[in-house]
């Protein structure tokens, strides 16, 4: 199902904690809240007047953060689509904000300004919705690196400082070895590639950094509970890592920049979107630019197979807290939200659905699934479910038989042909 509610590229998208809701962002000052059921737009929320770089829905689904290029972070109610604060960053534009798992904090990163304001995460105490009033100043500020300039800074330190800007943040519970019972963990991503877990209290290490990719964390998602996490990076990775002890457990090496990941909180899937760099990729055709979602095993670590829809690079994945669903978007715009497929079920569960034909079969399955939805005889996806249905269920007919065939290799060729005719 492809939602437009965005004309510039999309920036981060995410699910609520019951799945029902799915909120998206922009390199715009629009944010938009969609039914993750039906496809349809709830509502917008405006105010903002630069990109909004990123969005966390509160885990009671009643507030929302959002960070922006404006130098702002806003707290909107998201029934009403009211922004109840605003925290002034002035001149630092927001990079990415954290609900804590319990909403009695938020972390805020901020990117450094000139060379005289250097990048920082900011922790603040939450007082509670009808207390809106009473949240003042952070409780805790984490800087990262230097907090004075250097006079006689060369463009190699320079460079350094630039890779120890927060890129990603993420609450981790608490844990034994690192904080109390009383407090749980901030896990910050950088620009050089790195995670560091800080004491939210008083900003201090409580580890010393993981030198977890050689690029930029573009993404930190987590499993359902919370034992595990993946990360993603520009350097052509993805890689998952036990919550408790921090270790990397395992690597997925592709042949493309990440810019997203997520773990099926019921399949033992990791799934993952990236592509070619933004300014490449006019100079790609969208089969060459590997803007498709990739399913990889979680444990043997192989590829089950790709979902295509974009027609330029994708920017964040997640997927819903059932698994069924999977939303994605892009450069291009657009936020995807496909329904998986039967078939997407039995990926990785036998031997012989491993085989790689299936994959081209569930690929030509999405293929005809998002060629049917995008029929321009139809004004909308919503004004004719009948016909919508009817063309999913040819396009997943087409996916079983192959899936069902996955010995005879001819015979499942042929199945994808069909469905993607």
């Amino acid at each position: 199902m492809m939602l437009k509610g965005h004309e510039r590229a999309i920036t981060y998208l995410a699910f609520n904690a019951d799945g029902d809701l799915l909120v998206s962002a922009a390199r715009e000052p629009t944010i938009v809240l969609w039914s993750a059921t039906t496809g349809e737009r709830l509502g917008t929320y405006e105010g903002h007047v630069g990109a909004v770089q990123h969005v966390d829905l509160s885990p009671d689904s009643t507030l929302m953060l959002s960070a922006s290029g404006d130098a702002t972070v806003r707290l909107w109610e998201v029934e009403t689509g009211v922004c109840k604060h605003i925290i002034n960053l002035d001149p630092a534009p927001a990079r990415c904000v954290a609900w804590s798992p319990d909403m009695t904090r938020f972390a805020v990163a901020a990117d450094g300004f000139g060379a005289s304001l250097f990048a920082r995460v900011l922790v603040y105490k939450f007082p509670g919705a009808d207390n809106m009033h009473e949240l003042g100043e952070p409780i805790c500020v984490i800087h990262n690196g230097p907090t004075e300039v250097d006079e006689e800074e060369d463009s190699t330190a320079r460079k350094q400082r630039l890779r120890e800007k927060a890129s990603i943040l993420a609450w981790l519970p608490p844990l034994e070895g690192y904080c109390d019972e009383e407090t749980d963990g901030l896990l910050v991503g950088r620009e050089g590639g790195t995670l560091t877990v800080y004491d939210p209290a008083t900003g201090s290490k409580l580890d010393e950094p993981v030198y977890a990719h050689e690029d930029v964390v573009t993404s930190i998602r987590f499993n359902r509970d919370r034992t595990l996490f993946v990360t993603s990076s520009a350097d052509k990775s993805v890689k998952l890592w036990d919550t408790r002890s921090l270790a990397e457990l395992r690597v997925f090496n592709v042949d493309t920049m990440m810019n997203g990941c997520a773990i099926s909180p019921i399949r033992p899937h990791v799934l993952m979107a990236g592509g070619q760099e933004a300014r490449n990729v006019t100079t790609t055709a969208a089969s060459a630019g590997r803007f498709e979602t990739r399913i990889h095993h979680v444990v043997g670590g192989e590829e089950l197979a790709r979902i295509p829809g974009h027609f330029g690079t994708v920017n964040s994945i997640d997927v819903s807290p059932d698994g069924r669903s999977l939303a994605t978007g892009g450069e291009d715009g657009y936020v995807r939200l496909n329904f998986l497929p039967p078939g997407y079920f039995r990926l990785g569960e036998d031997e012989d659905l491993r085989d790689p034909a299936v994959a081209v079969a569930l690929e030509a399955f999405m293929h005809a699934a998002a060629e049917i939805v995008d029929d321009p005889t139809l004004p909308s996806v919503f004004d004719d479910e009948a016909a919508t249905e009817e063309g999913f269920a040819a396009a997943e007919q087409a996916y079983d038989e192959a899936a069902a065939a996955s010995i005879d290799t001819a015979a499942v060729a042929a199945a994808a042909a069909a469905a993607s005719s």
